[in-house]
Order: structure tokens, then sequence, then C-alpha cells
């Protein structure tokens, strides 16, 4: 009996069969989800989630932080007292 029934033979290539679809399935489900985690992974952080003074301007990127992102707060607070008034320049030439 050292040659294999055919019905052998055709259980094993099933099986075979079974194994790639199962490990494709779940390449497919894994590049599918990934995205998607890191999109809800980056949802997950917020100003409310991060206590205050917790971020320092090193860890912030270079002009990631605009003027506009700003708090209403947050920008009349950059915004000092004014100062004592300037000479008077000197006077132009007369048009003509």
């Amino acid at each position: 009996m050292a040659v294999s029934s055919p019905s052998r033979s055709r259980r094993f290539h099933v099986q075979r069969q079974h194994v790639a679809l199962a490990l494709s399935a779940t390449a497919l489900f894994i590049a599918v989800g990934g995205p998607a985690y890191a999109a809800n992974a980056a949802k997950a952080i917020s100003g409310t989630t991060i206590k205050a003074k917790s971020i320092t301007s090193k860890q912030l990127a270079d002009r990631s932080v605009t003027f506009v992102k700003l708090s209403a707060a947050a920008r009349s607070a950059l915004h000092g007292k004014a100062g004592p008034t300037g000479a008077t320049g000197a006077g132009g030439a007369a048009g003509g």
C-alpha cells in the first residue's frame, strides 16, 4: 500500500486550501484594520485627556500651533499693555 488513494490526496489538497484561505483572510483583516485602528487611536488623545502643563514647547513641531488655533483667552494673554507714545518723526517733503 505504498500508493495513496485518490480520496486521501484530495483531502490533503482541500486542507491546504483551507489553510491558505485562513492566512489570506487574516492578512487582509490586518491590512484593512490597521489604518482604522490608527485613526481611532489618534482621536483617543484630546485636550481633555492631557494633564495641564504636561506638554512643553520641545514636544511641539515648529509652526504647529498658530495664532488662529489658540483660544480667545490665550490670544488676549499674548497682547501686552500699550507702551508710551513715541516721538514725532520728521516731516516729509511736500507732494507735487
